[in-house]
């Protein structure tokens, strides 16, 4: 769903405006004809780099083939990838392109400018699954129970952070270094939370001398709140702050710290009672195609785990042959499995996995809207609204 590290403003300032121009020029036209402008370049360092981040925070809205440069370049920023570029054939005739104290995003960005081809290999050599996990909480309270919904004021912002900051100050994270920004975004809430994490050391070597830095990190973490559909989904770290922020969102959101308390939202039973059925997505605007690669079984009273993979699909030779058998064994219980998905305006799937009861694993680029109409229409989204002609 987002960058990791491009949408920051740090790392953006780190590159500079001259070579971050140089990128975003080759973009120009469709940017302009996304209704997308850069800032201006009179602002200040400051005004322009968070502008920047703001712009990259919503990776939904920017050209496909800027997506597609940036999640490349920042894949191959990568240690591991990296590693790939350096051993490359490409390397030395790329050295002069860098400055000698150039970081892994700078040089991968100045190879992108030269060699985009060579970028994208390297991605696609190295990539696997590289999803981003959310945990989903949802409401058990009746639709017509529920409390109106009334965004977020400052206050309610300057509340939330002082309590996270309590939080964090009292699990060894530091003091006042919470900080909270809200978007909207394609009708829903995000909250980006930028923390402080346990003190890290880490050698730092200048020349022929190393030393320790002894320093505390900074984390991301991401609550997004859907007033559609009133359920709330969190990307963090660990279950502590998981919970802790599930009842921060209730209190200040919808008034009860126990408002989100339905942890079960996902289920892959659709993938028996419907068989193939389920993957179909004629009804979904933003989708193109979905196929179900991967698929776990649980079989709790002989206590062993079988995994089905088909590259092809595991449906991939029984559609349209109403006779042949459903693929999907009828015992066992269903507690994973991962889809690739065409979303429109893509050129290649997206992998999705959906782990019961409440994680939806999301890799980047997709559209979460169509994403939540498929789940919600096929039945893998319980308690939602499914058609009453699909029950």
């Amino acid at each position: 769903m987002k960058l990791s590290r491009f949408n920051k403003p740090e790392i953006l300032k780190q590159i500079g405006r001259a070579l971050l121009g140089q990128f975003f020029g080759r973009f120009e036209a469709e940017l302009t004809a996304a209704g997308l402008a850069l800032p201006p370049p009179e602002l200040n360092d400051y005004d322009y780099y968070m502008q920047v981040a703001w712009l990259l925070l919503n990776p939904e809205r920017l050209p496909d083939s800027l997506n597609e440069a940036l999640f490349d370049i920042e894949a191959v920023s990568q240690p591991k990838a990296f590693g790939q570029l350096e051993a490359s054939t490409r390397w030395a005739e790329l050295q002069p392109l860098f400055a000698a104290d150039s970081a892994r995003e700078e040089i991968v960005l100045c190879t992108w400018l030269r060699n985009p081809k060579l970028v994208a290999d390297i991605h696609n050599a190295v990539r696997l699954r590289r999803l981003s996990s959310f945990q989903y909480a949802a409401t058990r309270v009746p639709g017509d129970k529920r409390p109106p919904f009334t965004v977020p004021d400052r206050a309610t912002l300057d509340a939330m952070t002082a309590e996270l900051d309590r939080w964090f100050a009292g699990h060894n994270r530091g003091q006042h270094a919470v900080r909270i920004a809200m978007q909207q975004i394609d009708g829903e809430f995000w909250f980006l939370i930028r923390h402080g994490d346990i003190y890290t050391r880490t050698p730092k070597v200048e020349g022929q001398q190393t030393d320790i830095l002894h320093f505390r990190p900074e984390r991301d973490d991401v609550g997004v709140f859907s007033h559609e559909r009133d359920d709330l989904r969190i990307n963090c770290r660990t279950q502590p702050e998981r919970e802790m922020y599930i009842r921060l969102f209730g209190l200040h959101l919808r008034g009860r710290t126990d408002y989100f308390s339905w942890r079960e939202p996902y289920t892959l039973e659709p993938l028996r009672t419907d068989g193939a059925g389920a993957l179909d997505v004629s009804e979904i605007s933003g989708l193109r195609g979905v196929v179900l690669r991967e698929l776990e079984v649980c079989y709790e009273r002989e206590q062993r785990e079988v995994i089905t993979r088909a590259q092809q699909g595991l449906f991939a030779f029984v559609t349209g042959e109403p006779a042949a058998p459903n693929p999907i064994p009828q015992n066992g219980q269903l507690v994973r499995a991962i889809f690739e998905i065409l979303f429109a305006g893509c050129t290649r799937p997206r992998p999705v996995e959906i782990r019961v009861p409440n994680v939806l694993r999301v890799s980047q680029r997709c559209d979460a809207r169509a994403l939540q109409q498929w789940l919600i229409r096929s039945g893998f989204r319980k308690g939602a609204g499914r058609p009453p002609n699909r029950l």
